[in-house]
């Protein structure tokens, strides 16, 4: 498994253990409940799971899919600024926000890494085993 391979899964795993923590924590602290808030939360966790099996079952055929998802994600993401921006003045909102524009730019460039040759390399099972 190369190295990138390597590193966006471990990226993605730490996100989908923590992502729901995040939001149960953060969102209950500022009493964050609006209904679209929430299904953006969970629709971003449920695609990130989705790329993540892609990614571990070498599903070539599904990666145009989740990139075009990532895509989806990250402007889901946008959203979630949007709806969250009225807290960004405590330090619970300030930490929930900047999480938000943090995984725009993650998704953003896993996206991208998916796009390149050492994707495409490993996608198509043509590559020397690493340990």
């Amino acid at each position: 498994m190369p190295a990138g391979i390597k590193l966006i899964s471990t990226i993605n795993v730490t996100l989908l253990v923590l992502y729901p923590l995040l939001w149960a924590v953060l969102g209950a602290e500022l009493r964050i409940n609006h209904p679209l808030a929430i299904y953006v939360a969970w629709l971003t966790f449920a695609g990130l799971f989705a790329v993540q099996a892609i990614v571990w079952w070498r599903a070539r055929r599904l990666l145009g899919f989740g990139r075009v998802l990532l895509y989806g994600l990250a402007i889901l993401q946008g959203l979630q600024v949007m709806l969250t921006i009225k807290a960004v003045f405590s330090y619970a909102g300030a930490g929930l926000v900047t999480s938000a524009l943090l995984a725009v730019f993650y998704l953003i460039g896993l996206r991208g890494y998916l796009a390149s040759p050492a994707a495409a390399v490993y996608f198509s099972g043509n590559h020397a085993p690493h340990s």
